[in-house]
């Protein structure tokens, strides 16, 4: 995987897999991106994912800076609890749903505290 700078006057065009991509390429090293936005399946309470299963993000995030931020992106509410896991598998510090939005790393919170953290969201109208 390789990662582009383009604007609004970059050309794109479709590779052989079906997704845009630049078609002059201006590449940035991966050690220079602080923030990865990682399409998935589902993650857990916990922020482990589930991707699509090639393994992709998990060699290119390898490549980052140790404290990239690590974004998930899912359609779906997270599950309680993914098994099995891997050794090398990777915790996310935000996962992203369609409703909410989930802080699994305490020290990223604290720059983002205008975000709700809903991993402590209570219902009011219960208490």
């Amino acid at each position: 995987m390789e990662n582009c700078f383009f604007d609004e006057k970059t050309f794109l065009r479709v590779n052989q897999y079906g997704i845009l991509e630049p078609r002059k390429k201006n590449i940035i090293p991966p050690d220079l991106i602080e923030v990865i936005f990682i399409p998935l399946l589902v993650f857990d309470n916990k922020g482990y994912r589930v991707g699509y299963g090639k393994g992709f993000y998990d060699r290119f995030i390898r490549l980052c800076k140790n404290n990239v931020i690590k974004i998930g992106l899912s359609f779906f509410s997270p599950v309680k609890k993914i098994e099995p896991l891997h050794k090398n598998d990777l915790i996310l510090d935000i996962g992203i749903t369609v409703k909410k939005v989930f802080f699994f790393n305490n020290s990223i919170k604290k720059y983002l505290k205008n975000i709700p953290d809903n991993n402590h969201h209570h219902d009011k109208t219960n208490h």
